[in-house]
């Protein structure tokens, strides 16, 4: 499901965001809105329909630094990037969180190209209006510890929602800004388990700190079904 958050008619630029989780683990379906006009699509995601519905001036995906050391089997039977087949961050690498970050970006940019099975973000690529966002999660994954840890190697306290709401609030302010969008759409489709409510209420904070709003008026959510193919 999307919603729409908007201050008046779509006279200007319009900015589509989402909250991902593993996209290695989606299936091709048929994705169908409630609009009748429009054709079924057949993707991995419900973010390519709706890049085609309201043709936004940028997409902006925000996911979890926790994919970065995601495995081969984790998508096994499904689409994956070659590069996981290949080289990859594993234990024992000498890293630092910038490289962290760049190889999750990497991975879902590399699946948009490879296995979304969709023209619009292509198109959107290629004018640079798909941006890949990563932000910090928490938690052990595929053998590895995700928190926030001081330079001693103590691990701070940090409250995981608390700090994915402020993340998620930063940037979509920083993408208003950039946009100079008056009308922000919110996928909410893949988001996982607390994500979608998070990041649902960091875009109506957003909007209300825009300096450019004087009132925020949600519109309506537009229903999306999808049929997974057998």
């Amino acid at each position: 499901m999307s919603q729409t958050h908007t201050c008046n008619e779509r006279k200007h630029p319009l900015l589509l965001v989402a909250t991902w989780g593993l996209p290695l683990k989606w299936s091709l379906a048929v994705y169908q809105a409630e609009e009748q006009y429009l054709n079924p699509m057949i993707s991995r995601t419900s973010l390519s329909l709706l890049t085609e519905m309201i043709n936004p001036e940028r997409v902006v995906i925000v996911v979890q630094d926790t994919i970065a050391f995601s495995k081969p089997e984790t998508a096994k039977h499904l689409c994956s990037p070659g590069f996981l087949h290949g080289e990859r961050l594993d234990e024992g690498d000498d890293l630092d969180y910038r490289k962290v970050r760049r190889w999750a970006e990497r991975i879902v940019r590399d699946w948009i190209k490879e296995c979304s099975c969709s023209e619009a973000f292509t198109r959107l690529d290629r004018k640079g209006r798909l941006v890949i966002e990563v932000v910090p999660g928490r938690g052990r994954y595929n053998n590895w510890e995700y928190g926030v840890f001081e330079p001693d190697g103590e691990e701070k306290r940090v409250n995981m929602m608390s700090s994915f709401y402020a993340e998620s609030l930063f940037l979509l302010l920083k993408h208003l800004r950039e946009t100079k969008a008056r009308t922000l759409a919110v996928d909410l489709t893949h988001g996982q388990n607390y994500a979608p409510s998070l990041f649902s209420h960091a875009a109506q904070m957003a909007l209300r700190e825009a300096p450019w709003y004087s009132h925020v008026k949600r519109g309506k959510p537009t229903q999306i079904r999808a049929s997974t193919l057998q």
